[in-house]
């Protein structure tokens, strides 16, 4: 089983903080899938972000893809 930076294993639910592979920022979301045969990219996040469609931001979810080593648990 994948574990976060503190060596705390990592499952679906959990609250987590970190940096994923597609933004340049970090995200605080929940843990939606967890692929243990993986080492790299074995962590799905669904956060919100901010988005524009025309009448000003709105928050939509969106999911990341990381690695469970690069991010830790919240809480």
């Amino acid at each position: 089983m994948p574990h976060y930076k503190d060596g705390t294993p990592a499952k679906v639910g959990d609250v987590v903080h970190g940096r994923g592979y597609n933004v340049t920022y970090p995200i605080t979301g929940v843990v939606v899938h967890v692929q243990p045969e993986q080492q790299a990219c074995n962590l799905k996040v669904a956060h919100a972000r901010p988005a524009d469609f025309g009448s000003g931001p709105v928050p939509v979810i969106d999911v990341e893809y990381g690695e469970t080593a690069a991010f830790e648990k919240v809480g």
